[in-house]
């Protein structure tokens, strides 16, 4: 198996191999995955899922000579729906996290109004990830619920350190606005396999964006 660290075991039932990317600087190891001989110079992914292992850190090192192929070697419809969903939910655990953080950190006049404004968004969200997760898993993918994950999947932006009220509510603002444009993402992917559930889903979560976005944008009277 030429060209490929040995550094990091994955473990798959009996079957123990190394993980190829674990020479990678900053890529964690979120799924499972067995590399199997596949002739002279070359391997096969045998995965345990099929989306959280990236392209680009597949295409990032000159070692990683091989080709990510599915364990059943039969096309899924539903893993464009799942796909889609996956990045919905890490976005959305990603907006519950930063409106959580605000909702401990804010100051200022407002103190009061946005601490609450700020809990009850947050608790809306909390109940999103678990119904966007049960339905990823309706479709027998797996959900993923780690850090890592969501910091590779997610499309918001991480904000460090203190910020003004007003700037607390711009960030989430923009961050709705992002999450919205994801789950719009669902739908056409969802009605290509007439898969009415997802599309319900993504339509429950546009409205809920918007009407939190409206909000937010009342109290900055933009």
């Amino acid at each position: 198996m030429r060209g490929v660290s040995q550094s990091t075991p994955i473990i798959l039932g009996n079957r123990s191999r190394r993980c190829p990317t674990s020479s990678i600087p900053g890529v964690v190891h979120p799924c499972s995955r067995v590399l199997l001989p596949e002739g002279e110079g070359t391997q096969r992914y045998v995965p345990q899922c099929t989306i959280y292992w990236p392209a680009q850190y597949v295409n990032a090192s000159p070692s990683l000579s091989a080709t990510v192929t599915r364990n059943d070697n039969t096309h899924n419809p539903n893993e464009t729906v799942a796909d889609k969903l996956v990045r919905l939910l890490a976005d959305t655990y990603t907006l519950y996290l930063r409106t959580r953080n605000f909702h401990w950190n804010v100051k200022g006049p407002l103190f009061q109004q946005l601490h609450t404004l700020f809990q009850e968004q947050y608790t809306e969200l909390a109940q999103a990830v678990d119904q966007i997760a049960e339905r990823i898993r309706a479709l027998d993918t797996r959900a993923p619920g780690t850090y890592a994950e969501y910091s590779m999947l997610t499309s918001i932006q991480e904000t460090l350190g203190a910020m003004s009220a007003e700037d607390m509510l711009r960030a989430l603002l923009v961050s709705h606005q992002v999450v919205v444009q994801t789950a719009r993402k669902v739908i056409p992917a969802a009605m290509e396999v007439e898969d009415d559930a997802s599309v319900d889903v993504a339509i429950q979560r546009i409205q809920s964006h918007e009407k939190a976005s409206w909000m937010l944008r009342s109290i900055l009277e933009v």
